[in-house]
C-alpha cells in the first residue's frame, strides 16, 4: 500500500504540472486567438485525440498482462521490443492514411485551411506513438522517475513551443498545432534515448502478432472513448454559435483536472493490481478513490466561476452552468479502472470493448436527442449520462471472471451527495458555495463512518502485511 499511495503522489505531482501550466497560459492564448479560435483548436486537438489511442493498439491495456511480473526474466525485452514496434508500423500506417483523408476532413470542418495543419499533425505522429508507447512501458515496469522525467520536459516543450508560435510569433490557431508536432519529434528522441535497449536486438515477430491479435477488440473501445469524450464537438458544430464552441471548449479544459487525478492514480493502481487479485483491496481502492475524486471535484466546482474568469473573460464564465456534468466522465475513469481490472487480469480485452461500445452508443443517442434542443447544456448532459453507464457495465461483465462485491451502498451514496451539491451551488456566490462545500465533506464523514478511522487503519495495516508476505 506505501508503494501504491508513493508512486501515485510522484504522478500526481508531475500529472499536474500539465494541467496548471495549461491553466496559466490559457489566458494568452485566448487572448491571442479569441475564444472562438480557441474552440477551433479544440476541436482540431479531437482528431489528435482520436489518433494517438489507435496508433498505441490497445498496449497500454494488453502490456499488463504481457510483461512479465519477474522483473529480471530473460524474454523481457523481447516482450517489450513486440509491443514497440508494432506501434511504429501501425503508427507510420495510420499517419500515411490521415495525410490522405485531410482534405475531406477539412471540407467536413468548412475550413479548407485546416487541411496542412492536419498534414503537419500526421507527419509528427509516429513521434508520438513512439513516445506513448515508451511511457506505458515504463509504467508497467515501474521506472517512476524516468516517467516523471518525461511527463515534466513534455509539458515544458510544448509550453515553450506554443509560447514561441502564437504569442510572440502570432501565429494564431495554426501555431497551437504546429507547436504540438514540433513536440512530438523532440520528445520521440528523448524517448528512445531512455529506453535505447527495447529497440535494438531480434524481432520476435510472433510477439508482434500477439500483441496485434489482443489489440484488435480494444480498437472499437478506443473509437468508442474517443466518442464518448469528443464527439460532441462535432453535434456542436452544426448547432452552436462559435463563441458557444469556445466556452465549451474551455469548460472541457477546466474538466479535465480531473483526468490529472484519475490517471496518476490509474498508472500506480493498474501495476500493482494486475498481482494483487485480493477482493478486498479492489472493494476499499474504489471506495477511497470515489471519496477522493469527489472532493476534488467538489473543490474544481466551487472555483469554477472565477477560474473561467481568469482563462477567458466574461466570455468564458458561462461555462460554469455545465461544467459540474462534464466532470463526471473524467473522474469516473478511475473507477473504470478498478472495475475492470479481471477482464485485464483474465486477457478478456473483448469485454472492454463491449463496456465502451455500450456507453459510446449511449452518448451519441443522448447528443443526437438533447444537442439540438438544449445546445452545449445537452452535450455535457449527454457526456455524463454515458459516463455513468459504463462502470455498471463492467461490472456486469466482469463479475462472471472475478464476483467481487464493492461497498456500493457508500460509493452511490457519495455520488448522489456529490450530486446533489453539485446541482445546489450552480450560478451561487462564492461564499455559499464554499459554505455547500463544507456540508459537503460532513456528509461524507458520516457516509464512510469517519468516526471509525481505526477499521480503515486496520485494514490498511491488513493490506500492506499481505503486500510483505
Amino acid at each position: 500500500m506505501r508503494r501504491l499511495f508513493t508512486t501515485t503522489t510522484l504522478y500526481t505531482v508531475a500529472g499536474l504540472i500539465g494541467p496548471l501550466v495549461a491553466l496559466l497560459l490559457t489566458p494568452m492564448y485566448i487572448d491571442a486567438i479569441g475564444v472562438a479560435g480557441y474552440g477551433t483548436v479544440d476541436v482540431l486537438q479531437t482528431i489528435v485525440q482520436l489518433l494517438i489511442p489507435l496508433t498505441l493498439w490497445g498496449v497500454p491495456t494488453t502490456m499488463i498482462g504481457r510483461v512479465p511480473v519477474d522483473a529480471r526474466a530473460p524474454h523481457q525485452y523481447g516482450v517489450l521490443r513486440g509491443a514497440v514496434w508494432l506501434v511504429v508500423l501501425v503508427s507510420i500506417l495510420i499517419s500515411s492514411a490521415m495525410i490522405g483523408v485531410a482534405p475531406m476532413v477539412a471540407s467536413a470542418m468548412q475550413r479548407p485551411d485546416v487541411q496542412g495543419l492536419l498534414v503537419i499533425y500526421a507527419l509528427s505522429l509516429p513521434f508520438a506513438a513512439v513516445h506513448g508507447v515508451v511511457l506505458v512501458m515504463m509504467r508497467v515496469l515501474g521506472l517512476v522517475w524516468r516517467v516523471v522525467l518525461l511527463m515534466v520536459t513534455y509539458v515544458g516543450v510544448l509550453a515553450l513551443s506554443r509560447v514561441l508560435l502564437v504569442v510572440w510569433g502570432n501565429a494564431g490557431a495554426y501555431g497551437m498545432i504546429e507547436a504540438l508536432a514540433l513536440t512530438n519529434v523532440v520528445i520521440a528522441c528523448l524517448s528512445i534515448g531512455v529506453s535505447w535497449r527495447w529497440w535494438w536486438g531480434h524481432v520476435d515477430w510472433s510477439m508482434v502478432r500477439q500483441f496485434g491479435r489482443l489489440g484488435l477488440p480494444l480498437l472499437p473501445a478506443s473509437v468508442a472513448v474517443w466518442m464518448l469524450l469528443f464527439i460532441d464537438r462535432w453535434f456542436l458544430v452544426r448547432h452552436v454559435t462559435p463563441l458557444e464552441q469556445g466556452q465549451y471548449a474551455v469548460a472541457a479544459l477546466v474538466a479535465s483536472l480531473m483526468a490529472f487525478v484519475a490517471e496518476p492514480f490509474k498508472q500506480a493502481w493498474q501495476p500493482i493490481a494486475r498481482v494483487r487479485s485480493q477482493a478486498l483491496f479492489a472493494r476499499w481502492s474504489l471506495t477511497m478513490y470515489t471519496v477522493v475524486a469527489l472532493l476534488v471535484g467538489a473543490v474544481i466546482v466551487v472555483l469554477a466561476p472565477e477560474v473561467l474568469m481568469l482563462l477567458g473573460g466574461r466570455d468564458a464564465v458561462a461555462a460554469s452552468e455545465y461544467l459540474f456534468w462534464l466532470i463526471i466522465a473524467p473522474l469516473l475513469s478511475g473507477t473504470v479502472a478498478i472495475v475492470s481490472m479481471p477482464a485485464i487480469r483474465a486477457q478478456r480485452t473483448v469485454l472492454l470493448a463491449w463496456a465502451t461500445l455500450t456507453g459510446a452508443a449511449v452518448n451519441i443517442a443522448l447528443n443526437i436527442v438533447l444537442i439540438p434542443a438544449y445546445g452545449v447544456h445537452g452535450a455535457a448532459w449527454a457526456t455524463a449520462g454515458a459516463a455513468l453507464i459504463i462502470p455498471f457495465v463492467h461490472v456486469w461483465l466482469n463479475h462472471r471472471i472475478e464476483p467481487i462485491t464493492y461497498d456500493w451502498v457508500r460509493v452511490i451514496g457519495l455520488l448522489g451527495l456529490w450530486v446533489v451539491f453539485g446541482l445546489a451551488t450552480v450560478s451561487t456566490a462564492l461564499f455559499y458555495r464554499v459554505v455547500a462545500f463544507g456540508v459537503l465533506i460532513v456528509a461524507f464523514g458520516v457516509l464512510i463512518r469517519i468516526w471509525r478511522w481505526r477499521a480503515w487503519v486496520a485494514v490498511w495495516r491488513g493490506m500492506a502485511q499481505d503486500e510483505h508476505e
